[in-house]
């Protein structure tokens, strides 16, 4: 993990919804009081999301050889202390039509990019394990006739092993 997004997120998701649950307490009112529990039901409800999605969980990033000597991009599902794996994306190397890292330091598009590719309606998979990383790798692969579009945590030995960058521009535009 590599920013704090998410265990601020839920501080301040447990904060408010203490507070939206005191706010009726203090006011000594009972009129509408049913809303203020639905809004702090709401703010642990996303508090139980982000945990289950960004705090017990990590993604295994892994290049095997098949037999017919080429390579496949797994991303296995575990929990924290590596157990209880499931294969969740099982890509093959070679149908990796772009390769690009989205970098928000250097480029300040590369959320738009992300955004772009929502609004067209692409299948897009979320496997980082922070949220909204500011470094991310981008793939787009056509797998079974089907165009992919995957986002993976940074690591450059990871964008080497997948061929480096290829361009984006391109292949949005279609």
């Amino acid at each position: 993990r590599t920013n704090k997004r998410v265990q601020n997120t839920i501080l301040l998701l447990l904060i408010g919804a203490a507070v939206v649950l005191l706010f009726p307490m203090l006011l000594k009112t009972d009129a509408y009081r049913w809303i203020f529990q639905l809004l702090s039901i709401v703010c642990l409800t996303a508090v139980i999301f982000l945990i289950t999605r960004y705090h017990s969980k990590i993604f295994i990033y892994c290049i095997r050889e098949r037999d017919d000597e080429t390579e496949d991009l797994t991303v296995t599902e575990a929990k924290p202390n590596g157990k209880g794996q499931i294969t969740v994306c099982r890509v093959g190397v070679g149908r990796i039509r772009v390769c690009r890292v989205l970098d928000e330091q250097k480029d300040p598009c590369a959320r738009e990019i992300l955004k772009t590719l929502r609004k067209k309606r692409k299948k897009l998979f979320d496997y980082c394990i922070d949220l909204h990383p500011a470094q991310c790798i981008l793939l787009a692969v056509e797998e079974s006739g089907e165009e992919l579009w995957l986002t993976l945590s940074y690591s450059p030995e990871l964008v080497a092993r997948l061929g480096g960058e290829r361009e984006l521009e391109d292949f949005l535009n279609e």
